[in-house]
């Protein structure tokens, strides 16, 4: 068992680890996660990391229920051109996020089980896609999405989430 106290901007967050599980009290309201893989602690005023790997399905979901607001996951490949041609302008437009947006980089090769899923439900017609998931939302379906490499349907998108997460 270990027990953390992180104090930050005179918030205290404890946090316990027990076995596999974890506790996270944010002033006053504890949750269970199990997979630590995507822990983290949103701080106020400290921007989130960029996610680069979900092992499977259930992480993505895992992703969903600790939702700071807005979730933008991009689907790519190295392979792929279209991808590529975009993924600077993605990565620029991912760093001038605000800290209520969790941004997500996922490889198709590497996230397979992810990706198959998705474009098995139609969610997803093949890649580049980037997905938006609004708070509140823990299904596969997204609330936004632009598929393709059209930079200006991705500007737009873009667009509409700071939108959305101003009234977040």
């Amino acid at each position: 068992m270990l027990y953390l106290i992180i104090s930050f901007y005179k918030c205290i967050y404890y946090i316990l680890i027990l076995k596999n599980y974890f506790y996270i009290v944010f002033s006053y309201q504890p949750k269970l996660y199990r997979n630590k893989n995507i822990m983290y602690i949103y701080l106020y005023g400290m921007p989130l990391e960029l996610i680069t790997e979900l092992e499977d399905r259930q992480a993505f979901l895992n992703l969903l229920t600790i939702n700071p607001g807005i979730i933008i996951v991009k689907l790519g490949a190295e392979w792929c051109k279209p991808c590529k041609s975009i993924d600077a302008y993605v990565k620029q437009e991912f760093d001038l996020m605000p800290n209520n947006i969790q941004c997500v980089l996922i490889d198709v090769d590497e996230s397979i089980d992810l990706y198959a899923y998705l474009k098995n439900k139609k969610m997803i017609n093949g890649i580049p896609a980037i997905l938006c998931y609004y708070k509140g939302n823990k299904s596969f379906i997204p609330d936004d999405a632009v598929l393709g490499a059209n930079t200006e349907q991705i500007k737009a998108f873009f667009d509409r989430c700071l939108d959305k997460s101003r009234s977040i």
